[in-house]
């Protein structure tokens, strides 16, 4: 709240995406989680990217804002901890 206050440049590390897929960020980092198929079947008419893949995938989104170059072979340090990130935040309860 208060770097939207401009009271701090700090905003959060971690940023969650959530539509068809899951997705997390954190700086120029962005691993998309993998899902079981390729996406539903309405989908493949429609002319845009679904998002659905069956392997993980690490984007650098400074270098690579259109998330074309799948870096997961090249940075396995930075996948292992976005993957493991999002699979306890996934899972994890609420705490009140």
């Amino acid at each position: 709240m208060d770097s939207w206050l401009e009271k701090s440049d700090k905003g959060r590390e971690y940023l969650l995406e959530e539509g068809f897929t899951y997705a997390l960020r954190k700086g120029d980092w962005k691993y998309v989680k993998p899902t079981k198929s390729n996406g539903a079947d309405w989908m493949k008419n429609k002319q845009i990217d679904s998002g659905h893949r069956i392997e993980k995938r690490l984007f650098n989104l400074k270098t690579d804002i259109k998330e074309t170059k799948n870096l997961a072979a090249e940075h396995p340090d930075i996948l292992k901890e976005l993957e493991q990130k999002l699979n306890d935040t996934i899972t994890s309860k609420i705490q009140h």
